[in-house]
């Protein structure tokens, strides 16, 4: 392994994915100073690394037309918040851009990818070990982490999960790496069992019954296998849903269906620019909006689903900017898939539909950690699609 500020981005590019990953902001500060040192000893090639962005073009284009849409949806409500969420969305961009800096220039892929594996699996533990402590010694139930919510925290780790598996299969034949990225994958899957979050569960799921189906599509298995494959994870399906019965079906669950409700009731009242962003709760409570969870302890700020939350917050716009980016990520992950069989293409392909399926239950795409690690696997996703000849 080479460590060298001076020489290579490898430091840097573990204190990125660490900060993004793990949630602790000051990790940034730690990669800031590696990213400075490094093109400070190594001018010429920053300005290089730099024209070299324009071959992402396609990605800038929808990245671009994802904030625009927000901007235009903001100008149609009379709230001011919207030039904060476009601000903050593009920040959350930024792990894209850097990490596409970090991998250029000199030095191995596979050198660089244990790296981003190590931050990961070390992220891994700073939020999942302080979560299982309160769970296991102190008995709590679904705590928060430093993430944030219990449905935060499925999200991320169920986001992470496939490319940590992809890395480790770039980077096999390093056996510490192995076996500790190995124990890092155990304990985010028993963190993800305990802290019950339903939606990640189901996207995890949404994952796994996905990958037969791609495997038969780059011709890696037979329709006989798919078939039989898909039935023996339909019955383990049914047998998960009677087993953690109690744990699917709590005592609240009446908020979901009516948070949907009162968010399609405002975006039918304000279709194109919505209410505004982060006005859900305000406009519920105090306008025409009669909900049962006015007067509810688990009263709730947002329709805890993604969609939902587009739509009620920005309206057609929002709504639109975020599913046309989401389409062409998916199409370019597909395109890469079949064409080339792209390992880290595959398993961003099930981060994504995992991220869809949970969106149904939450709204992890809006947190920032979240959103910033997004765009950082992305990056590391597009980089190299584009180094094996796959341009989009």
């Amino acid at each position: 392994m080479n460590l060298s500020l001076t020489k290579n981005k490898n430091i840097f590019l573990f204190f990125l994915t660490l900060a993004c990953v793990s949630g602790i902001g000051k990790f940034f500060i730690a990669s800031l100073l590696c990213f400075i040192i490094y093109y400070y000893k190594n001018k010429n090639e920053f300005l290089e690394d730099l024209s070299s962005l324009k071959i992402y073009k396609s990605s800038f284009l929808f990245m671009i037309l994802f904030l625009i849409t927000l901007f235009i949806s903001g100008l149609f409500v009379e709230s001011d918040t919207w030039l904060k969420l476009v601000r903050n969305n593009l920040q959350r961009m930024l792990p894209f851009f850097f990490v596409i800096l970090g991998l250029n220039g000199k030095g191995l892929f596979n050198e660089k990818i244990k790296y981003i594996l190590l931050g990961c699996c070390v992220s891994i533990f700073i939020i999942c070990v302080p979560v299982l402590d309160k769970i296991l010694i102190d008995g709590l139930y679904r705590p928060y982490s430093i993430l944030g919510s219990p449905n935060i925290l499925g999200g991320s780790l169920i986001l992470v999960f496939p490319l940590i598996v992809s890395f480790i299969l770039l980077i096999n034949e390093n056996k510490m790496i192995f076996v500790f990225s190995i124990i890092s994958i155990c304990v985010l899957l028993i963190t993800l069992l305990l802290i019950k979050s339903r939606g990640s569960w189901l996207g995890l799921g949404a994952m796994f019954a996905l990958i037969p189906f791609v495997l038969y599509k780059i011709n890696t298995i037979t329709l006989k296998k798919l078939i039989l494959i898909e039935l023996l994870l339909c019955l383990l399906a049914v047998a998960s849903y009677l087993y953690f019965y109690n744990d699917l079906h709590r005592s609240y669950d009446f908020e979901r269906p009516a948070l949907r409700e009162i968010a399609w009731q405002m975006f039918l009242a304000n279709p194109i620019g919505g209410v505004g962003a982060g006005n859900f709760i305000s406009t519920y409570v105090n306008e025409n909006y009669v909900s049962p969870l006015v007067n509810s302890k688990h009263i709730l700020v947002h329709p805890h689903n993604i969609y939902f939350n587009y739509l009620s917050e920005h309206g057609i716009f929002g709504f639109s900017g975020f599913i046309a980016l989401i389409i062409f990520q998916l199409k370019v992950l597909w395109y890469s898939i079949i064409k080339r069989q792209n390992v880290l293409s595959i398993a961003m392909f099930l981060a994504i539909i995992g991220m869809l399926v949970h969106g149904w239950f939450d709204v992890c795409f809006s947190a920032r950690y979240y959103a910033m690690t997004y765009w950082l696997l992305w990056g590391i996703v597009c980089y190299y699609i584009l180094i094996k000849n796959n341009k989009f």
